[in-house]
């Protein structure tokens, strides 16, 4: 973690030095996405203002955030992290329109959900992710469905999503693992007694 947060530190200070500014186009995604680890860019902005009397841009909290969460999943390609923070936004938006509200990202029910996620796409580009392998009883896969509905529908549709940006076939474990968090996501965001 050290040295990509030390290369990142010296050209954002360069960049200040030169009146560069760059465009961080996830910015508000991490921030609800990520915001413990935002909290982290914000105080590595507070230290850099303390030890070298320099002021970044608010901008720069950004990839900060993002080279914490990249040191969570042991990878060193920053690039997977913006892509897979991309999806995730793609897959609220589409649960967003599915109930015709947005989402709130304040409940724990979307954090519990990133991490799902998250470690979804962990697996995926290890390669354990598999279609076969369902251990939940079908009759249990069957009453997700069905007292679920709307949610099951919308997972449905987060699930191609997902598989068309992991190359993978997901499970029908997994797809009542993705109906799950969606119906929690509808009942903690609009109190969708019917997700």
């Amino acid at each position: 973690m050290v040295l990509p947060i030390a290369d990142h530190l010296n050209y954002a200070l360069s960049r200040e030095r030169d009146g560069i500014l760059l465009d961080y186009p996830l910015s508000i995604e991490v921030t609800q996405l990520y915001p413990r680890e935002f909290s982290f860019g914000r105080y590595a902005l507070q230290l850099v203002k303390e030890r070298f009397d320099v002021a970044l841009p608010e901008e720069e909290t950004t990839p900060f955030a993002l080279h914490l969460v990249n040191t969570q999943f042991s990878n060193e390609d920053l690039s997977k992290i913006y892509r897979m923070t991309e999806v995730f936004a793609q897959i609220f938006n589409v649960i967003a329109f599915a109930y015709g509200h947005p989402l709130d990202q304040t409940h724990m029910s979307v954090a519990r959900f990133v991490t799902h996620l998250r470690y979804l796409f962990v697996r995926a580009e290890q390669g354990k992710t598999v279609a076969g392998g369902d251990l939940a009883a079908p009759a249990i896969r069957e009453a997700v469905r069905t007292s679920y509905p709307k949610a099951y529908e919308c997972a449905n549709r987060v699930k191609m999503l997902l598989e068309l940006h992991l190359n993978v076939d997901l499970s029908a474990d997994e797809h009542t693992y993705l109906t799950i968090h969606v119906a929690r996501l509808a009942k903690d965001s609009w109190d969708e007694a019917s997700a």
